[in-house]
C-alpha cells in the first residue's frame, strides 16, 4: 500500500493532520489501531476538549476543531462554535464524535487504515522509507513520500530509531494512567452544594484508610458527555508506564477494579 502522506494515530493531533494534508489534494491515509477515530477523546472518553482556548473573543486554533464542533453541534453533539470556543472547555459526546471525526476526513478525502497496529519502521538516513503493521490481514508494508507520526507516544520514532525523550528528566518516570468513566442516571438537582461537601469529605476519608486510591474527589461534570442525567469521572491514577505492555495491562485491571469500587460508593451515596 502507498499513500503520498501517511498519517500513523488517529487521535486529535492525526485527525487534524489528515484533514489538511487532504485538502491540499495528496493522497492521504491514515492508520489507527482502533476501529473509530478520536484518540482518548472515544477510546478513553477523555474531556473536555483543550487548548483551543485563548480569550472569550478569539480561539487560539480554529482549522479542523472549528470544522468538528459545527458538525457535532448540527447533531447535537456539542454546544455550536460562536459559543464553545469561548470556554475554557468544550463538552461533547464521545460517541458522536467517532462518527463525525470520520465523516469529516472521509469527505476531505482521506483514507483509512483502522485496526492495524504500527509494528516497525524502516528508516535510511534519518527518512521513514516504509512502515510495518499488523492487524486481520497479517502484515502490511505501506510506503509514503512524508509519514507524520500521531501516536501519542511517538511510537514511529521510536522505532525508527529517532531521538525521543521519555518520562521527566530527574528519573525518567512518566505520568500516571488513569481511567475516566461515566455514571447516567443521576438526579443532579439533588447533588446540593451540602451533598457534594459531604460526599468530597468521605471519599477524602476512604482515600486516608487506604480503601479507595482516588486522585481527586471531584464529582464529575461535563468533559465527555453533555447530556443531563449523565456525567464522566476523573478520580483514577495507576503509577506505571503506559508504552510497558505488563506494566499497562495490570493498570487495566486495576483502575477497572477501583472504578467498581467509586461507582459502588457514589451508588450509596
Amino acid at each position: 500500500m502507498h499513500a503520498q502522506i501517511v498519517v500513523i494515530g488517529g487521535g486529535p493531533a492525526g485527525m487534524a493532520a489528515a484533514w489538511a494534508a487532504a485538502k491540499t489534494g495528496a493522497n492521504t491515509l491514515l492508520i489507527e489501531r482502533y476501529g473509530f477515530c478520536g484518540g482518548m477523546a472515544t477510546t478513553g472518553i477523555v474531556g473536555s476538549i483543550l487548548g483551543h482556548y485563548l480569550n472569550e473573543k478569539q480561539p487560539a486554533v480554529a482549522g479542523f476543531l472549528k470544522e468538528l464542533i459545527e458538525k457535532l453541534a448540527e447533531i447535537d453533539g456539542c454546544e455550536p462554535w460562536e459559543t464553545a470556543f469561548q470556554r475554557y472547555g468544550i463538552s461533547f459526546d464521545s460517541e458522536l464524535l467517532k462518527f463525525i471525526a470520520e465523516q469529516i476526513l472521509f469527505n476531505a478525502g482521506v483514507k483509512f487504515l483502522y485496526h492495524s497496529y504500527l509494528s516497525s519502521v524502516d528508516a535510511v538516513n534519518g527518512k521513514i522509507k516504509s512502515v510495518e503493521v499488523v492487524n486481520k490481514s497479517g502484515k502490511m508494508e505501506i510506503t509514503g513520500e512524508v509519514f507524520i507520526d500521531t501516536t501519542g507516544d511517538a511510537d514511529a520514532a521510536y522505532y525508527g530509531g529517532f531521538e525521543c525523550t521519555k518520562g521527566r528528566p530527574q528519573d525518567g518516570k512518566t505520568e500516571s494512567m488513569g481511567c475516566i468513566f461515566k455514571i447516567a442516571g443521576i438526579d443532579e438537582e439533588k447533588l446540593t452544594e451540602e451533598v457534594i461537601k459531604k460526599a468530597r469529605e468521605k471519599l477524602l476519608q476512604l482515600r486516608q484508610q487506604g480503601y479507595l486510591k482516588i486522585f481527586n474527589e471531584g464529582l464529575g461534570g461535563k468533559g465527555s458527555t453533555i447530556r443531563k442525567s449523565e456525567r464522566s469521572f476523573n478520580m483514577t491514577r495507576f503509577a506505571g508506564d503506559a508504552t510497558n505492555a505488563i506494566e499497562l495491562t495490570q493498570a487495566e485491571i486495576e483502575l477497572r477494579k477501583e472504578t467498581f469500587k467509586i461507582f459502588d460508593f457514589l451508588k450509596k451515596m
